[in-house]
């Protein structure tokens, strides 16, 4: 059972106290529907943390706690709310950002993998593909309901649009103190079977920095960065890029 303050096991003993209850835990859930249960593990968002259950509560070790945390809606936290996709066996957490009065963005646990993924997106209500759905359904403030995980197109504008859709990754660093790596070349592993494009083609992103504090996302003069944009189509096996830094992404 979850309070305001705290978490409880409530168990069943039988003779005149019925059930007996335990404090587990506590911390402070992020609103009434943050807590998620797969098999025989339970995931919660806190106010500050992200936790699991499993005979234990204990901290998860998230590598988005703080862009999550540190700009998120502590006064409409309450909305935040946690859902499955067990297509790919994930744990969705919707959530509002600082600037937002209403859910906008979303925070994705891989309970298999053990990897993290963040993304700006409004579902106000979501539905996993369990029952007599057979692939995750959402709604959002508008009205809409929309089907996940299947078509190319967004369904909501008219006419419909192909959803623009991209994958970021974090820095990596390639080498220790004054050492750097060399990005020499990029053999791809993606396929474009679902495509309907004539001719298509995706575009990878290198964003390569010599310090820990200069930004990947910028080339002022005060960043040393380096960037090298590589199409890669159908048939691409390898892509020579022949850049240098410590840090990559």
């Amino acid at each position: 059972a979850f309070t305001d303050k705290a978490i409880y096991a409530i168990q069943f003993v039988g003779g005149e106290d019925v059930f007996a209850h335990r404090m587990i835990a506590d911390f402070t859930i992020a609103g009434p529907k943050s807590a998620v249960v797969v098999n025989d593990r339970v995931f919660v968002m806190g106010l500050r943390d992200f936790f699991v259950y499993d005979g234990f509560f204990r901290p998860m070790n998230s590598l988005v706690r703080e862009y999550v945390f540190t700009d998120i809606n502590a006064a409409q936290i309450w909305k935040s709310y946690g859902a499955t996709n067990s297509i790919f066996n994930e744990v969705w957490w919707f959530y509002p950002s600082s600037s937002s009065e209403e859910i906008d963005r979303y925070v994705i646990y891989n309970y298999e993998e053990g990897s993290w993924c963040i993304g700006s997106m409004e579902r106000t209500a979501w539905a996993d593909h369990a029952g007599s759905f057979h692939v995750p359904r959402a709604a959002d403030s508008s009205g809409y309901i929309y089907d996940h995980e299947t078509g190319l197109d967004d369904g909501s504008t008219t006419p419909a649009t192909g959803i623009t859709a991209y994958i970021e990754g974090s820095a990596v660093e390639l080498g220790d103190g004054y050492r750097q790596g060399f990005l020499r070349s990029i053999w791809p592993d993606l396929t474009f079977n679902s495509s309907t494009a004539t001719s298509p083609s995706a575009s990878f992103i290198m964003k390569l920095a010599d310090k820990p504090f200069n930004s990947l996302h910028s080339t002022s003069t005060n960043s040393v960065v380096r960037t090298a944009t590589s199409p890669i189509e159908a048939g691409t096996s390898r892509v020579d890029v022949g850049k240098r830094g410590r840090f990559v992404e």
